[in-house]
């Protein structure tokens, strides 16, 4: 590629707003990790949804994020374009996530990232369907079929993301599920109503 392309691409690149979640740091690095570890081991969705490949949540540096406090290190669980989340629903994620995590907070930041707000319906209490099916991840959270029976659950529940999240562990596993396929192809027919 060449470099006045490249300039050309970055240039279009605009910064836009974003509320960072943040669910703890410090000034090193290992504070931060902790941090991570701690939200990662409350939240079903991060316990059991695929690993490798993932851009959040994550450790990053502060000075990373404009808007924020240079020289310390952020336990990060996402970015919500402001324009894309309205302010209650990032209120309200904010609050499901002070249940779990006290020192849960959000701030305003600028740049250019990947919308990856955490999903709400995800961080809220579960019915009691959702219960039974979670404890039998939790029970075998390498078993394709039982981690496939919550994806179809959370995909009629509208929860499109956490289901795709589910089936990328899913197809991790098993790479020739079609049931899995199916049900993503799904997905992304109804994500582009």
């Amino acid at each position: 590629m060449s470099a006045v392309l490249l300039i050309a691409l970055l240039a279009g690149a605009r910064p836009e707003a974003y509320e960072v979640i943040i669910a703890g740091g410090g000034k090193t690095r290992v504070e931060a990790e902790q941090a991570l570890a701690r939200i990662e081991s409350k939240l079903f969705y991060l316990r059991h949804g695929r690993k490798n490949g993932r851009s959040f949540p994550k450790v990053m540096r502060s000075d990373e994020l404009k808007g924020l406090k240079p020289g310390f290190f952020v336990a990060v669980l996402g970015l919500c374009k402001t324009t894309s989340h309205p302010p209650k629903a990032r209120k309200a994620l904010l609050f499901a996530l002070r249940e779990i995590e006290k020192g849960a907070y959000a701030r305003g930041v600028e740049g250019t990232f990947d919308d990856s707000c955490p999903p709400l319906a995800a961080i809220q209490v579960a019915d009691e369907r959702e219960r039974a099916l979670r404890e039998a991840v939790d029970k075998n959270p390498a078993d394709a079929a039982v981690l496939l029976r919550y994806a179809e659950y959370l995909e009629h529940g509208g929860r499109f993301d956490e289901a795709l999240i589910f089936l990328d562990r899913v197809l991790e596993i098993s790479p020739d599920s079609q049931a899995a396929r199916d049900l993503a192809h799904k997905i992304s027919v109804l994500q582009m109503d």
